[in-house]
């Protein structure tokens, strides 16, 4: 087992704890992107409390520039790498990589019949890895990204999906499109109480 994957449980705890303390926006109490203005730094936050060391849009660059993440769900290409795609948290344990932490406000851009939809989306996306059965994996463009960084830094740490809200009518095709990513990457599902 290596030394990372001891906090895993611990980093899972943390956002679940932080997920106690968010709202999500509704109609009468509106805001702007929620991952970003409200679930980002209740993370950070409960993170840092814990005694963890938080790299917030991975300032210390784990994931590279230049460094192809996915695949286009239409064209099975390698979608190329124009900019840097960072990291919405890269956590961190006495200088030791801990964990990776991907925030979304919703998953509401998972296709429910993804190979049917002829419209590209920057959203959901397909894996550079392939799946045992030789397809690449339906997946979602922020955990590419921490696959990406496993891959490329050759680690494997604690991943995890921290998402907003997800309706009740949608949860169980949620986790069923993308639920072949998430076991493969061993990463991990967090969702506030899912919205009616």
């Amino acid at each position: 087992m290596q030394a990372t994957a001891i906090w895993k449980d611990v980093i899972s705890q943390s956002i679940k704890k932080a997920m106690e303390q968010y709202t999500y926006r509704t109609k009468e109490a509106p805001t702007n992107k929620t991952s970003n203005n409200s679930l980002d730094p209740l993370i950070c936050a409960q993170l840092r409390q814990d005694g963890f060391e938080v790299d917030q849009k991975d300032q210390r660059c784990l994931l590279k520039s230049g460094v192809a993440v996915w695949r286009s769900r239409l064209t099975k290409e390698i979608v190329p790498t124009k900019t840097r795609r960072a990291i919405d948290i890269v956590v961190y344990r006495d200088g030791q990589l801990a964990g990776m932490v991907e925030v979304e406000d919703s998953l509401g851009h998972l296709a429910r019949n993804w190979e049917a939809n002829t419209k590209e989306s920057r959203y959901d996306v397909l894996s550079i890895d392939r799946a045992p059965a030789g397809d690449f994996y339906y997946s979602y463009n922020s955990l590419e990204r921490m696959a990406s960084a496993c891959r490329e830094n050759a680690v494997e740490v604690p991943i995890f999906l921290a998402v907003g809200s997800i309706r009740k009518t949608d949860r169980i095709d949620d986790e069923m499109l993308i639920g072949p990513r998430l076991q493969a990457l061993k990463a991990e599902l967090i969702y506030k109480q899912a919205k009616e």
